[in-house]
């Protein structure tokens, strides 16, 4: 092995180090911090408005059994088409309507690097760049049919396929595992979709 083969192995193992790890750097528990504190603060007024007039108990919805447990930190990693993603998802109850979810998605990805081919440092720069960019969003969720049924109420960035997203569903899978799939709308050829498996990383 060569010395620029020597080379490009190790940028290449930077670079995937960077895409598993890098939903956990700083710059995107800042971003998502981020919406979710401008998410508080607009649910805040929307709660305080409310307590002026509460709804009677009886008519209070509230969160199925089944779904309760679901509170709580997720994370998932896999393929997704031509790029490798890493989905990390916070859900919480709706601080203004105890009968649906809020939920808080970080999606990072980036091209699936191979180390048998070459890569020019463009390349390789846009690797990075992609892992350090991802797309955050805040949604909100509704039980019905033994799913989550989210509906997205703001999104900074972009999903694999170059969309904006549109819609997304979580669904139990055993003790701690949850299905997650979400739609990329129709900005590309086709209604886009991605899927990942999360498991429980916290509460």
């Amino acid at each position: 092995m060569n010395l620029n083969q020597k080379k490009f192995l190790w940028i290449a193992g930077i670079a995937l180090a960077i895409f598993y790890f890098a939903p956990t750097f700083i710059n995107s528990y800042r971003r998502a911090a981020y919406i979710r504190q401008m998410e508080a603060a607009r649910l805040a007024k929307a709660q305080a408005a409310q307590k002026s007039s509460p709804l009677p108990a009886s008519t209070v919805p509230v969160i199925p059994t089944q779904f309760e447990s679901l509170i709580g930190v997720w994370q998932g990693a896999g393929p997704q088409g031509q790029v490798g993603c890493n989905l990390r998802l916070e859900l919480r109850r709706s601080f203004t309507d105890p009968g649906h979810f809020t939920g808080f998605p970080v999606l990072a990805c980036t091209p699936i690097v191979s180390p048998f081919e070459r890569h020019s440092p463009a390349q390789v720069q846009s690797t990075i760049t992609a892992a350090f960019t991802p797309m955050t969003a805040v949604l909100t969720g509704t039980p019905q049919n033994g799913t989550i049924q989210f509906t997205v109420d703001r999104v900074i960035g972009k999903t694999p396929n170059g969309c904006a997203m549109t819609s997304f569903t979580l669904t139990p899978y055993g003790n701690d595992l949850i299905a997650a799939e979400w739609n990329d709308g129709l900005c590309s050829s086709g209604d886009q979709h991605g899927q990942l498996l999360l498991k429980r990383i916290g509460k």
